[in-house]
């Protein structure tokens, strides 16, 4: 269903301020999940995801996001497109001001074409907003949120250009966890956290896997208990920090 975008920045420095307290007492992944899928209600976008710019050649764009909303086929889908996901981040990389794409025009920024807008566009997204993120010796990468109707006022997105600027930290300590050793994980677990990550309860992960109820609920269970979460939101949000679904 198409929607309009609400603005509100108008008198919005108590939520501002909200927001940039959440985002100082981020202490884990799940944390800041949560305070950026808040954001993203918020304003009345539908997607958000939180990428570190490029660190090795071989890095592909489902490498480098940390925590995002998107569905996974989305993400494959734009991996896939290894040289116009490139040219995106590379847009974002040398613009000090956020980047604002509408998939619905053809004015695409520099190495995207119709093909690559197509795909935001056949998951719902119909336009998206790049904010940088740059520090010294801390995390460097964007922060991007997405949605369908009209665009957000240009003082929205200054407003939400300036609460990214405090995402620095949460992400700065989802990157070291990044490169702490990887939770051992089970071909199951991993499974788990995928269909988890889709959206399924434990009866339709049940019936998608073929098992009894009380065996998905002792699956989940487990999974959960594996990557050390308390609940299965924490527990998706733990593995997409620690890049154990990239793969799956």
């Amino acid at each position: 269903m198409r929607h309009e975008m609400i603005d509100h920045s108008i008198g919005g420095y108590e939520v501002v301020e909200r927001f940039l307290s959440e985002l100082n007492e981020s202490q884990t992944g799940y944390d800041l999940f949560k305070t950026l899928k808040q954001i993203c209600e918020y304003y009345n976008f539908t997607t958000f995801a939180a990428t570190r710019f490029r660190h090795r050649e071989d890095e592909r764009l489902k490498d480098r996001v940390l925590l995002t909303n998107w569905k996974p086929e989305f993400l494959e889908e734009l991996s896939a497109k290894t040289s116009m996901s490139l040219s995106l981040v590379q847009n974002v990389t040398n613009t000090a001001v956020p980047l604002v794409v509408d998939f619905r025009t053809n004015e695409f920024p520099s190495g995207m074409d119709r093909d690559f807008a197509d795909i935001y566009l056949g998951h719902g997204v119909e336009f998206s907003i790049f904010f940088p993120l740059r520090s010294s010796g801390g995390f460097n990468g964007f922060v991007a949120f997405g949605g369908e109707g009209d665009m957000p006022a240009r003082e929205a997105i200054m407003e939400i250009a300036y609460i990214c600027g405090y995402v620095h930290r949460g992400l700065h300590l989802l990157v070291d966890v990044g490169h702490r050793e990887r939770p051992k994980l089970t071909d199951t677990h991993k499974r788990i956290f995928r269909l988890l990550a889709d959206g399924l309860t434990s009866a339709e992960i049940a019936d998608r896997c073929g098992i009894a109820r009380s065996t998905a609920n002792y699956q989940i269970k487990a999974a959960i208990s594996a990557i050390g979460a308390r609940t299965s939101a924490n527990a998706v949000a733990k593995a997409y920090s620690v890049d154990v679904l990239k793969d799956c």
